[in-house]
């Protein structure tokens, strides 16, 4: 298992991450959506960075 191999893993965590947080945001209130919105956006770019690195 190279590096690339471990950046294409870490993508797909983050890609789940996202997606978790996305449904997750929407579930809630508003009081509280904003900031799970916040956190679901920052997971979202992490996934698109790993993916970039490892491609």
């Amino acid at each position: 298992m190279d590096e690339k191999d471990v950046l294409g893993m870490l993508g797909i965590i983050a890609a789940a991450a996202w997606l978790i947080l996305f449904i997750l945001a929407w579930s809630m209130d508003t009081a509280r959506m904003g900031d799970v919105l916040i956190l679901s956006a920052f997971a979202g770019v992490l996934a698109m960075i790993f993916f970039t690195i490892c491609d």
